[in-house]
């Protein structure tokens, strides 16, 4: 009897082992600020919000305009802002809509001095926001060098420093007060992919070229981490490749 009950535990030590451990190991807290984004986390291919009641998606207040390939970043006042894009007319708006996830509300700011849509946008140390690149006017059309930042706090535009080379929908992310801007794409109709890379310093208002991607790459997505690196995923190239870039190093891995 004891040889059966101590087999009996020994199994069941085991099944905990191989399945309930990897999924404990695999769960991510959520903290307060986790509850309020509108997305899952897969849990060994079970969404977490199916584990999690708090975590779900939701419809919240639409486009007040539709359109796609915009601009968008969050300011240092929480308020999401998307500017300019396409509304599939080959016509680059040049309006900014501002939504506020607190009221769950839309309004219109003052618009982009330039219509375009590809471009990238990212906040910088000063809190203003800088709309990089994209496509200007039509459909078959330039890419763009062109820089311009918002101020959020007045409402108003000014004309920026423009990049080093013309960029249509590049990858985009700030860390540490540096803006760098990946690949994208130049020529007409944006047809050519670029591996090259530059940052931007909003205080200084200048560029400096840094160390090309191991590709050439565009409509890829740059995102920053609290490691200080930034992780490009890949765009046009649909190949789902990942980069890792640190910028201490101006490497690639």
């Amino acid at each position: 009897m004891n040889k059966l009950k101590y087999l009996t535990l020994t199994i069941t030590f085991l099944m905990v082992a191989i399945f309930v451990a990897p999924l404990l190991a695999n769960v991510q807290a959520a903290s307060p600020a986790d509850e309020d984004l509108y997305s899952t986390t897969a849990v060994s291919g079970m969404p977490f919000s199916d584990m999690v009641d708090t975590l779900e998606w939701q419809y919240k207040a639409n486009i007040p305009h539709a359109v796609y390939q915009m601009g968008i970043a969050t300011g240092a006042n929480n308020n999401v802002y998307l500017f300019g894009g396409n509304d599939y007319t080959c016509t680059p708006l040049t309006m900014l809509q501002i939504y506020n996830p607190a009221t769950d509300k839309w309004m219109y700011g003052t618009s982009m001095p330039t219509g375009r849509w590809g471009s990238g946008a990212a906040v910088g140390p000063d809190g203003n926001i800088y709309v990089i690149g994209g496509r200007g006017v039509g459909c078959g059309t330039q890419s763009l060098a062109t820089v311009e930042m918002y101020r959020p706090s007045q409402g108003v535009w000014e004309t920026r420093s423009p990049m080093t080379a013309e960029r249509n929908q590049p990858g985009v992310a700030a860390v540490n007060g540096t803006i760098y801007v990946f690949g994208g794409s130049t020529g007409v109709d944006g047809n050519e992919p670029l591996a090259s890379v530059e940052a931007y310093d909003p205080i200084l208002d200048a560029w400096t070229v840094r160390a090309d991607m191991p590709y050439p790459d565009f409509a890829l997505q740059a995102v920053s981490a609290p490691n200080g690196k930034i992780y490009l995923f890949s765009g046009d190239g649909r190949t789902g490749r990942v980069l890792e870039y640190d910028p201490s190093m101006d490497t690639y891995q």
